[in-house]
């Protein structure tokens, strides 16, 4: 007795609705800490790349059609938060270019700012800092600004502090270095401090600090 099976081909088609790239706010580098990213509305999770991006793709259906959405991003090790409003503006993605369609076309970015369990490189200049307030400032969410005089400050990057008033403010840049043959082991660096209607909290105490070169260094700041 002889049996015969019958294979029916199967069409599989993903189409591709969105790529996301998460970078580090401090270093612009791609975050590679494993993430889960979602658009709720949608019902729809994204896998994850093996250039670190995420990518939302739907099969055998078309790409769904509106927006904005909202983003969702879960960091199951704690090491990077999402700070600021992530969305989709809109769906299926508009080519504004003849074929061939390229990478940027379907990216999003997005900045991700480290947390204290964040574990930095070797020799990487940091500063762990506290907010203390005297009571009429609200230590949550402030956005902390950390540069060399004189300023103003740069736009970007930032940290955010937590519901303890903490923040972590990496600053790659800064390397211990010879000048002449005197070796620079600190940096002076002045502070900023901007709350949630961006307003300047003013005084900040002390206004700068000395940090160590490729240490992480530690300090409180007293506002109003």
């Amino acid at each position: 007795m002889s049996s015969s099976a019958i294979f029916v081909p199967v069409n599989v088609v993903h189409r591709l609705a969105v790529a996301v790239r998460l970078f580090d706010i401090f270093t612009g580098e791609t975050v590679r800490t494993p993430m889960t990213l979602a658009i709720p509305e949608l019902r729809a999770r994204a896998f994850r790349a093996s250039d670190n991006t995420y990518r939302f793709q739907f099969t055998n259906r078309d790409v769904p059609s509106g927006g904005p959405f909202t983003l969702t991003i879960e960091v199951p090790s704690g090491e990077y938060e999402s700070r600021e409003p992530t969305q989709v503006p809109s769906l299926p993605i508009v080519v504004g270019h003849p074929p061939p369609v390229i990478r940027p076309d379907y990216l999003l970015e997005f900045p991700m700012w480290p947390t204290r369990a964040h574990k930095l490189p070797a020799a990487e200049t940091a500063v762990v800092g506290r907010v203390i307030s005297a009571g009429a400032t609200d230590v949550t969410s402030l956005r902390v600004f950390l540069f060399e005089p004189p300023g103003p400050p740069p736009a970007t990057p930032y940290a955010y502090t937590n519901g303890n008033g903490e923040f972590l403010f990496r600053l790659p840049q800064l390397h211990a270095h010879m000048s002449g043959t005197v070796p620079v082991l600190t940096a002076t660096l002045d502070i900023e401090i901007r709350d949630a209607a961006n307003a300047v909290v003013a005084p900040v105490v002390p206004a700068s600090v000395v940090a160590d070169l490729g240490r992480t260094t530690l300090f409180e700041f007293n506002v109003p």
